[in-house]
């Protein structure tokens, strides 16, 4: 709803993500790239986020990638590579840890993306981090550190 109702129309023939256009003057480079379920709720991933105790800046795609696909040269697909992860192992590269973000509407861990965002932070070394609406640590602590490991 919010990529439909703000991303979209916002950034419509601009040919840039979100983020960069509402920080122009001055770019942020992302320092914790957030994997979540595209069906939860805005409110519960804001939440979850706030939760966490993490400060950012967050790299979501949401607001990282250029939404509005009007410009047959940056759509989706094609921002994302044709090549296993494209430039999502870049992002990951470059981050400080990845914030898995559970909420009681979708799993993540049931997210085949998700899972292989999971799958490739653990792969080059990076820091994975689980976090929900209710604690910092995420839906039972132990059990998502655990699915983390098994991952």
């Amino acid at each position: 709803a919010v990529v439909e109702a703000i991303i979209k129309p916002d950034t419509a023939g601009a040919g840039a993500g979100y983020a960069l256009l509402k920080n122009l003057a001055q770019p942020l480079k992302a320092t914790v790239m957030v994997s979540h379920a595209w069906d939860a709720k805005y409110g519960d991933l804001v939440s979850a986020l706030s939760a966490s105790g993490e400060v950012g800046p967050f790299w979501v795609c949401a607001t990282a990638l250029y939404q509005a696909e009007d410009m047959p040269e940056l759509t989706l697909e094609r921002q994302l590579g044709s090549e296993a992860g494209g430039p999502l192992t870049k992002v990951l590269a470059e981050s400080a840890a990845v914030l898995c973000v559970l909420t009681s509407a979708s799993n993540v861990f049931t997210r085949l993306w998700c899972l292989f965002e999971i799958f490739t932070a653990a792969q080059l070394g990076i820091e994975v981090r689980v976090a929900s609406r209710q604690s910092k640590f995420g839906m039972g602590g132990a059990i998502d550190e655990l699915l983390i490991k098994l991952c």
